[in-house]
């Protein structure tokens, strides 16, 4: 059996996905509210004003916990499905195709940071914190699987296997998957700052390789190693944010179509990488979705 046939293990009508999606995300949110407000209270009480917009790098990562935890538990009374379905077409969690998946995005992304620093050295501002800095990638470390995983686990997981039943063909549901992907960072302070055609290319061309290598890896395995490993070296190696003490702030960024373009061509060498040490076939896009 494989990724996209896990669906049928369970319900598919789509009233239930509807409705297992709408609460999943109600439950999380009650959640939240329920950790964040108490919180946000003390830490005013001892004169700290937590902005909601600016919240600790830990926090964040947690608000995604709820999410997670809520659509993976709750996907048994809607869906009649245990949640390693909506991971996984083998019998457990493949460590090896994660571990290979997110080793091999860190790779390309640091020989392309390190060709960006030789191109422009004045626009990368060493931001070495001594041990914040290290305090930091270890948080991170910790908690981006949290955010990223959440990230999967609704995208790639519930919803693309969804849309596959809907469409019955897979690159549809990637596609569709993909576009939702986008939409979830639109408020992302990228499309503001480089402008919504260009970073919105980019979250796509994004959403369509962690679908496709989900896909002919039959688990989001791989696709939660390459974004797992995307976002620890945005958020501790190379960033236009310095509240999250990165090694290295951009200024004056600018983000053009080559950078789409070079983006896409990294998007295909990571595929092409993981493809020889976690061999697919790509005829499996073109397999019916039965």
């Amino acid at each position: 059996m494989d990724f996209f046939s896990q669906a049928y293990r369970g319900k598919t009508e789509w009233w239930r996905y509807v409705t297992y999606i709408v609460t999943s995300i109600v439950v999380a949110a009650i959640v939240q509210v329920i950790l964040l407000v108490p919180l946000m209270i003390l830490c005013n009480k001892n004169g700290i004003v937590m902005n909601p917009n600016e919240l600790p790098f830990p926090i964040v990562m947690l608000c995604f916990a709820p999410f997670l935890f809520s659509f993976m538990l709750l996907a048994k009374p809607f869906l009649k499905r245990n949640a390693m379905s909506f991971i996984t077409a083998r019998k457990s969690f493949s460590f090896r195709i994660f571990g290979w998946s997110a080793l091999w995005f860190c790779v390309v992304l640091i020989l392309d940071f390190v060709i960006g620093y030789l191109c422009d050295t004045e626009n990368h501002i060493f931001n070495y914190t001594g041990a914040d800095f290290w305090i930091f990638v270890i948080m991170a470390i910790i908690l981006l699987p949290i955010q990223t995983g959440t990230e999967e686990f609704v995208v790639r997981g519930v919803l693309m296997q969804w849309l596959g039943v809907i469409f019955r063909n897979r690159i549809a549901a990637i596609v569709g998957s993909a576009v939702v992907f986008a939409l979830l960072h639109f408020a992302n302070e990228e499309v503001t700052d480089f402008g919504m055609p260009i970073s919105m290319s980019i979250y796509l061309i994004t959403g369509l390789s962690l679908g496709l290598i989900a896909t002919v890896t039959d688990g989001i395995e791989s696709s939660w190693g390459m974004h797992y490993a995307n976002n620890l070296m945005a958020f501790t190696i190379c960033s236009v944010e310095k509240r999250y003490n990165p090694l290295f702030v951009l200024d004056n960024v600018e983000v053009t179509w080559f950078s789409v373009v070079c983006s896409l061509i990294e998007t295909v060498i990571v595929i092409l990488l993981i493809k020889r040490f976690v061999p697919f076939s790509f005829s499996r896009l073109f397999d019916p979705v039965t």
